[in-house]
């Protein structure tokens, strides 16, 4: 069921993408993203029918696999029970109505209201736990965050809790703008209602003036809302390709201040006491929301790990960032699909296994992931696949460079600077942990030959990438060109200290 969001279709069509979809995401994947038997009927449990949960039980189930889904809730959805709040954003009521529908046909064994331990699953026999529990809102550290006139997120949207007349949102990504929307509404949502989606974006049906357009009609709004961010970039500059300039006319529309380049000091019955440049202020605020910052929920993993329990990560208690349903769907599929990974089969059929059927399940998932965005010269997926104590070690420095973020951001111009690039030969270590990938490329007509050597941690995140190139001609053309490219970032990214 398609629900519009443009996030996997347009928006990656405009950002030179492969096509795709947020819903179905091995749409445009067919032939990389395989749906084969599984090769025995296993029994696993998924704890969080979250986006992440519902793709993999859906997809693990179609595929043969015993899946038990629990959630201590008394509906599947997790997130997305948030975002359909959203004004906007109720086609996610159509997603949970798909999921529903998938979760009846495969034959998933649903458990709501259930919260499971470490105990009740290994007493439950799982030898294989998908962990999709997703996030918890992180407070950030700000002198009087506990101030009484203080609200999370899910305060807000969740919980309902009552919101004062004037409101400072922390925090300008997709949350922060949801958060707005909501707040800014009363009554029937506009997506709802055709006359007062129209009479909002000034689209005149009666085709009464000059193009079907009419001065836009917005209805009083019942706050006023301050939408702030630490970064110095533009608001809102991280949303969708095709839908962000809604977002942000929607707001302004309603005369949203929004304020980049902020420091927060306090919070305390005055309002929110914040410095924009050089100059303090105070606003004065009934109610202070917080929407930025998430931990992953891994509660289980410890125990499950422990007691011998072959634990998966996948959504947001893998990676606690921006919410992400396209990301999460994505990840939770792909898990599913290279789930048991079969060389059994390979070996009944005469052939031996490929060298993605001898990786553990996580790893293969990552490496086909890699490969793809290779393919398309875009390494914009990669942070799915990054632990965020990733390191890379570059053929031009003997010390690492530390951080997920200093990986992405290297990488992301390698694949820029190489041309004609091409992987060969492939090996694996015996745990499947660790591979040599070698490769053929030119930098500005200086032929090279290198490998990438990569470990991976048990579930599939790597955490070292190193790079060795010769000849020195090919070296030396290649530093500087990447040299050249990195050198607004090199402060960002100091080798670590040794």
């Amino acid at each position: 069921t398609c629900i519009g969001c443009n996030q996997a279709c347009l928006d990656h069509t405009f950002g030179g993408k492969i096509t795709s979809c947020l819903v179905n995401p091995r749409a445009c994947h067919e032939t990389l993203m395989v749906d084969s038997p599984a090769p025995s009927k296993e029994r696993i449990a998924v704890v969080g029918a979250g986006p992440a949960g519902l793709a993999f039980s859906t997809e693990a189930a179609k595929r043969g696999f015993e899946v038990t889904l629990f959630d201590a809730a008394s509906e599947i959805g997790g997130q997305f029970n948030v975002a359909k709040q959203v004004p906007g954003k109720e086609e996610f009521y159509e997603t949970l109505r798909y999921f529903g529908k998938q979760i009846e046909l495969t034959g998933v064994k649903l458990q709501l209201n259930q919260k499971v331990s470490a105990q009740d699953l290994t007493a439950g026999g799982f030898k294989h736990v998908v962990l999709a529990t997703g996030v918890t809102p992180r407070m950030p550290e700000i002198e009087g965050i506990t101030h009484p006139k203080v609200l999370g997120y899910l305060d807000v949207l969740r919980d309902k809790k009552p919101v004062g007349k004037t409101v400072a949102l922390i925090g300008a990504g997709g949350i922060g703008f949801d958060t707005a929307e909501f707040l800014l509404h009363e009554g029937t949502s506009p997506s709802l209602d055709q006359a007062k989606f129209f009479a909002e974006w000034g689209v005149d049906t009666a085709y009464a003036s000059a193009g079907g357009l009419k001065p836009a009609h917005i209805e009083k709004t019942p706050r006023k809302v301050y939408l702030l961010q630490r970064k110095t970039s533009k608001v809102g500059d991280g949303l969708g390709k095709t839908t962000g300039w809604i977002h942000r006319t929607s707001l302004k529309n309603r005369e949203v201040e929004m304020i980049n380049g902020v420091t927060y000091r306090k919070v305390d019955d005055a309002g929110l006491h914040i410095t924009v440049g050089d100059k303090d202020m105070v606003l004065p605020v009934d109610n202070v929301v917080v929407c930025a910052g998430q931990d992953p929920q891994r509660a289980l993993q410890a125990d499950l790990q422990a007691a011998g329990v072959n634990v998966h990560l996948i959504g947001g208690a893998d990676v606690a960032a921006e919410l992400d349903a396209k990301r999460a769907i994505k990840q939770g599929t792909e898990l599913a699909l290279a789930f048991g990974a079969a060389p059994a089969q390979a070996a009944e059929a005469g052939a031996a296994p490929t060298l993605a059927q001898t990786l553990p399940a996580p790893v293969a998932a990552s490496l086909k992931l890699w490969h793809q965005m290779i393919a398309e010269n875009n390494l914009a997926e990669l942070p799915s696949i990054l632990h965020r104590k990733a390191v890379f070690r570059s053929p031009m420095a003997h010390t690492p460079y530390p951080s997920a973020q200093a990986v992405q951001v290297i990488l992301t111009n390698v694949v820029q600077v190489f041309e004609d690039f091409k992987y060969h030969r492939e090996l694996a270590s015996a745990d499947g942990l660790s591979l040599v990938l070698e490769f053929s490329a030119k930098v500005n007509g200086k032929e090279l030959k290198g490998i990438d050597m990569v470990q991976f941690d048990a579930e599939g995140k790597i955490t070292d990438f190193e790079v060795m190139v010769r000849p020195m001609s090919g070296l030396q053309a290649l530093g500087d060109e990447m040299g050249k490219r990195l050198a607004p970032y090199m402060a960002m990214m100091k080798p670590a200290k040794t």
